[in-house]
């Protein structure tokens, strides 16, 4: 027995499975398993789970299978929004494309793409970016797939399906630090001029980690941490509040226009950008402020979203305030001349 179970990788991490009626450690074996038709695979599952019988597992037995052991497979990567400057391995990509793990996005001045895995989980690369997929695979046994990203600078913004706690992980690395989710919205940035990396969670929980494994912090909605190169992730701390803008609709008449908003208390700066919808998915400007004052310039007629955060002392970026704006640049035709009274043409 011990030689057979030599043939096997020492079991890693466990992943729980409950066994349904007519399962057989053989037939889960065949299923899930790395070579799980070899005689020697089945047999150093049932012996890891020290059952007697191959052939008689009850429904709802707890069955512990190896996370090395289990079968990966690629998972579907599509690229379902880009705008602007968007390259993979040199070249332009196109929205509705697949994409394969080993890849690297670039983003230019302007370009924002945003990819989809097969749970429905988004990352969105912020301009002026560099990210590479490392690892996109997916088991017969967790639906979500484990994914791994490496932001080598840049910022990206990930909105990941909530994932069971024995589930696959996901990961956004940069060269300072880890972010490890089971299912949240947050935000990941490294600055390679600072020697730093920031993470700000807006929904769940994060783990964040510094790659030396000198600490690593939990992270809750509505908080933030930043991460220096060569020390543990700072404590967390509280994420801006949303500046408050105008309601209702903004007229513009002309550009460029400044518009000033009430200062935000705690904030060193500000990020605005400008969408044609709300979300903020296909955003047409994007600028980084240093006091409370938009200015509103290089667009066309039509009704456009500014969204505004503020960033604290840290680079920690806060909640988003959203407002609408209306630009009417284009002077309205001017109606012909009334005649005079009683005279023909």
């Amino acid at each position: 027995a011990m030689a057979q179970r030599a043939s096997m990788p020492a079991p890693g991490r466990d992943v729980e499975y409950v066994a349904r009626p007519g399962d057989t450690m053989i037939g889960i074996a065949r299923r899930f398993l790395i070579d799980g038709k070899r005689w020697e695979v089945q047999r150093a599952l049932q012996q890891h789970n020290t059952l007697k019988d191959a052939d008689r597992i009850a429904p709802g037995l707890v069955v512990l299978i190896p996370e090395n052991w289990i079968l990966n497979e690629a998972a579907r990567i599509e690229v379902v929004r880009l705008d602007g400057e968007v390259q993979s391995k040199g070249a332009a990509l196109s929205a509705g494309t697949t994409i394969a793990a080993g890849e690297q996005l670039s983003t230019g001045r302007g370009g924002t793409v945003t990819i989809r895995l097969a749970d429905g989980s988004t990352l969105a690369l912020q301009p002026e970016s560099s990210m590479t997929i490392e690892r996109v695979t997916r088991t017969p046994l967790v639906p979500a797939p484990e994914a791994v990203f490496q932001l080598i600078k840049g910022r990206v913004e990930t909105k990941v399906e909530k994932r069971a706690a024995s589930g696959a992980r996901f990961e956004v690395r940069t060269p300072i630090a880890v972010g490890a989710v089971r299912g949240t919205v947050f935000r990941v940035a490294m600055n390679e001029a600072t020697g730093s990396s920031t993470a700000e969670v807006l929904e769940g929980t994060v783990q964040v980690t510094d790659t030396a494994e000198r600490g690593s912090v939990s992270v809750e909605e509505g908080f933030g941490t930043r991460t220096i190169a060569g020390s543990a992730p700072a404590a967390p701390r509280a994420l801006l509040p949303a500046p408050r803008l105008w309601g209702g609709v903004r007229l513009v008449w002309r550009v460029p226009e400044n518009v000033p908003f009430l200062q935000l208390r705690g904030a060193a700066g500000y990020r605005m950008r400008i969408a044609r919808s709300p979300d903020a998915s296909d955003v047409v400007a994007e600028t980084m402020l240093s006091r409370s004052e938009l200015t509103i310039d290089g667009l066309a007629d039509g009704t456009y979203y500014v969204r505004v955060r503020g960033i604290d002392e840290l680079g920690l970026e806060g909640r988003d305030a959203t407002a609408q704006i209306l630009v009417r640049i284009q002077a309205p035709a001017s109606p012909p001349p009334s005649e005079p009274s009683g005279r023909r043409p």
